[in-house]
C-alpha cells in the first residue's frame, strides 16, 4: 500500500485509520510448535502458516507517516522478540522433557 509521504510499508503490517487515529499491526508467522505459547487473542490462521501478531493504536493528532514508520519498527522488533521468547520457551520444555527421559549407564 503506498500513502503519500509514508514509505512503501511490507505485507506484514496493515493500518486501520478510524476516527480516532490509526491502528498499526505487524504479523509474523510462527510454527506450529509455538502456538500454545502464543498468548490468547494474538494468533490468527493464514492461508499457509499460523500468524501471531501485534498491534499499537496512534492517536489521530499523532498519525504522521514518521510515526507510523517508527511504531511500525517498534512493533517488528517487539514482535520478533515475543516469538523468540516463545521459542525459547518451547526449548526449555524440550529440553525438561529430554533430561527427565535421560538413561543413565554405569560402568
Amino acid at each position: 500500500m503506498k500513502i503519500s509521504g509514508l514509505p512503501e510499508l511490507p505485507d506484514n503490517c496493515s493500518l486501520k485509520f478510524h476516527a480516532n487515529g490509526v491502528r498499526v499491526r505487524v504479523s509474523l508467522n510462527i510454527e506450529k510448535e509455538l502456538i500454545p505459547l502464543v498468548p490468547k487473542g494474538k494468533l490468527q490462521r493464514g492461508s499457509k502458516f499460523f500468524v501471531y501478531w501485534c498491534a499499537e493504536e496512534i492517536p489521530l493528532i499523532y498519525s504522521t507517516p514518521k510515526n507510523i514508520n517508527m511504531v511500525y519498527e517498534n512493533l517488528l522488533n517487539r514482535a520478533m522478540r515475543n516469538v523468540r521468547q516463545m521459542k525459547k520457551e518451547m526449548l526449555d520444555s524440550q529440553i525438561r522433557v529430554l533430561k527427565a527421559k535421560q538413561i543413565k549407564i554405569k560402568f
